[in-house]
C-alpha cells in the first residue's frame, strides 16, 4: 500500500492530541482535527497565517512569548526538539495553558518546517492544583493568626515523636491559655478580642526560635513544640513567652488594655503518644489558671 499525504493527514485527524506545522516563515501549513478542537479555530481559518496573528503562544502569566521567548522559532533555531508549557487564547478569548511538543525537520527542498504537538490542556491540572494549595491552605493555616492550625500541629507532634522514638534527643511542649479572655470577648466585642489572639500569636512567635513549631491550639489557645531542649531550657523558654505577651496589649479607645497567658510546659517522653503529650501540657496549664494565671506550670510526669 502506499502512504500518501492524504492517507497521513487521515491519520493525523484520528489522534487526539492537535498537531499542526510551522514551516521556516511561521505560517501554518498544516492544522488537524483535535488542534481544531483545541483552539476554536478550523483549518480555513489558520492556513498560511502565523499563529502569532491567531492564538499567540503566552507564558502562563499572559506575557506574549511572540517577540520575546517563541518556542516555534527556538525549535528553528535549535534544530532539535523540545516540550515546554504554554499558554494560548482558545476563539472564544479564555486562555487555555497547554504543553506542547515542537520537533523540527527538513523537507526535500531543504527548507525547515516544525511540527507543533499541543499535548494536552493544562488548564484541569492547574485547577486542582491551586484548589490542592487552597484546601492545604484551609486546613493547615488558621486564616486570623496566620499559624499552623491544631491539625497541622498534631502531624507535626506526631513526627517529633517518631523521631524521638527512633534518634533519642529530647523535645518539649508548651501549651498557652489567654487569662480572662472570655470576659474580655464579651465587653469589648469579638473584633477586640481577634486583635488580643493576633497581638499573643506575634509575641509567642518572636519569642522562639526559627525551628520551634508554633500554632493555634483552638479559640484562646496555642500550642508550641520546642526543639532539642532540657526541663531548664524549657522553663526559661515558656517564662520568655509568657513576658513577653505580659508586656503587650491592645488599644482601646485610646486605652490600653494588657492581657497575660498562663502556661503548661512538659518534656515529650519516649513511650508518649501525641493526646498523652498534650494531656499532661493541659493538666499543667489548669494548675498555672488554678494559681491565678500568668504562670508556668512545669513537670514532666503528674
Amino acid at each position: 500500500m502506499t502512504f500518501s499525504v492524504e492517507l497521513f493527514k487521515q491519520a493525523l485527524d484520528t489522534l487526539s492530541n492537535g498537531v499542526y506545522f510551522v514551516d521556516e516563515k511561521q505560517r501554518i501549513v498544516y492544522w488537524n482535527k483535535a488542534a481544531e478542537s483545541f483552539t476554536g479555530f478550523g483549518l480555513s481559518e489558520v492556513k498560511g497565517r502565523r499563529c502569532s496573528e491567531i492564538f499567540a503562544h503566552c507564558s502562563d502569566t499572559g506575557t506574549s512569548l511572540c517577540n520575546v521567548s517563541c518556542p516555534v522559532q527556538q525549535a528553528l533555531s535549535n534544530k532539535r526538539p523540545h516540550l515546554c508549557n504554554v499558554s494560548f487564547y482558545h476563539k472564544e478569548g479564555r486562555r487555555l495553558p497547554v504543553s506542547i511538543r515542537l520537533t523540527p525537520f527538513t523537507d526535500d527542498d531543504k527548507s525547515c518546517t516544525v511540527a507543533v504537538e499541543i499535548c494536552g490542556d493544562r488548564t484541569g491540572k492547574a485547577e486542582m492544583r491551586q484548589q490542592l494549595e487552597e484546601l492545604t491552605k484551609v486546613t493547615m493555616y488558621d486564616p486570623l493568626t496566620e499559624l499552623p492550625t491544631r491539625r497541622a500541629v498534631e502531624l507535626n507532634l506526631r513526627s517529633r515523636l517518631e523521631e524521638m522514638q527512633r534518634y533519642g534527643g529530647q523535645f518539649g511542649a508548651l501549651l498557652f491559655e489567654i487569662d480572662n479572655f472570655d470576659p474580655l470577648s464579651e465587653t469589648y466585642g469579638p473584633a477586640i478580642a481577634d486583635k488580643a489572639l493576633q497581638r499573643v500569636s506575634r509575641e509567642l512567635g518572636k519569642s522562639l526560635r526559627s525551628f520551634d513549631v508554633l500554632g493555634r491550639w483552638n479559640g484562646k489557645e496555642f500550642v508550641a513544640l520546642i526543639m532539642n531542649v532540657n526541663e531548664e531550657h524549657l522553663f526559661s523558654i515558656a517564662e520568655r513567652c509568657r513576658l513577653m505577651v505580659e508586656q503587650a496589649a491592645v488599644t482601646v479607645s485610646k486605652d490600653r488594655l494588657p492581657f497575660t497567658v498562663s502556661v503548661g510546659a512538659t518534656l515529650a517522653q519516649k513511650n508518649d503518644t501525641d493526646r498523652m503529650v498534650v494531656q499532661r501540657a493541659d493538666q499543667l496549664l489548669q494548675i498555672s489558671k488554678s494559681l491565678g494565671g500568668n504562670r508556668t506550670s512545669l513537670k514532666s510526669l503528674i
